[in-house]
């Protein structure tokens, strides 16, 4: 089995509105609904010893790290549509391999079960190393405000 643990933090994220939302006041769930945003972020990923960057068992791929952007819109209160393109640069494990271009595109549906800042995420994922595989994506976040225009996401 193929498995990928993939960890993203978004550095920022500027909205294409306003809200009331200030350093210390988080905007409440009904002011955001019909807004849209758009962001970048970091992140970082480990893979397992099953993942070859050629057809030598020795090729086998480490971890990748990469950055990337994306484009949300909030839909009701409790949820939220992102899609997000990344680029990967992949580290092989034993060296002279060349690692290979990677990417990763995904469409996904946030859950905020308390319409705040903590939400459930699940998605499709298009992960491109050495071959392109859907996978499903499911995980946990946080968003917090730093700004009227700007917020951070773990």
């Amino acid at each position: 089995m193929k498995n990928i643990i993939k960890v993203s933090a978004l550095i920022i994220s500027s909205s294409f509105f306003f809200t009331s939302a200030f350093a210390n006041e988080q905007p409440k769930a009904q002011d955001l609904v019909g807004k849209a945003y758009v962001g970048g972020h970091l992140l970082r990923m480990n893979t397992d010893n099953d993942r070859l960057s050629t057809s030598n068992p020795l090729s086998n791929i480490d971890h990748g790290s990469g950055f990337g952007g994306e484009l949300g819109y909030r839909m009701t209160e409790s949820t939220e549509f992102r899609l997000s393109y990344s680029k990967i640069n992949l580290v092989n494990e034993n060296n002279g391999f060349n690692a290979p271009n990677s990417s990763s595109a995904a469409a996904e549906l946030l859950i905020f079960p308390t319409q705040q800042n903590f939400y459930v995420v699940g998605g499709l994922d298009y992960l491109d190393i050495v071959e392109t595989e859907a996978s499903v994506d499911l995980g946990l976040g946080y968003r917090h405000y730093l700004s009227e225009k700007s917020a951070v996401y773990f």
